[in-house]
């Protein structure tokens, strides 16, 4: 797992430092909705959660698209690629995480 959460998913020190300008965000939003009603506070939650929700998926979609993309390349193609992104001396460059992941974490 990430340095963002613990070993029981919960987020870490690191986690709660990337989402509180989130709560912070939702703090401000909730003084402004001091005037809803429970109904209205309960779409406005549904509402909330979709847009969450949507963000997460459309990352999840990029990633396993670019997952797929490394892993459905043979090696040859793959080295190839690696090339032509980094020139001859590829091996010396930094690969990004997925390009790293595609060699099977080894340079």
């Amino acid at each position: 797992m990430s340095k963002l959460f613990l070993e029981n998913g919960s987020l870490s020190d690191e986690g709660y430092k990337l989402v509180m300008p989130i709560v912070a965000g939702l703090h401000f939003l909730m003084e402004d909705t001091k005037n809803l009603s429970v109904s209205e506070l309960r779409i406005l939650g549904a509402n909330l959660a979709k847009l969450v929700g949507d963000q997460i998926f459309q990352a999840i979609k990029i990633r396993s698209d670019r997952d797929k993309f490394f892993d459905d390349m043979p090696l040859a193609e793959f080295e190839g690629y690696l090339k032509s992104k980094y020139g001859d001396k590829w091996q010396l460059t930094t690969l990004t995480p997925d390009e790293f992941r595609r060699l099977g974490g080894k340079k």
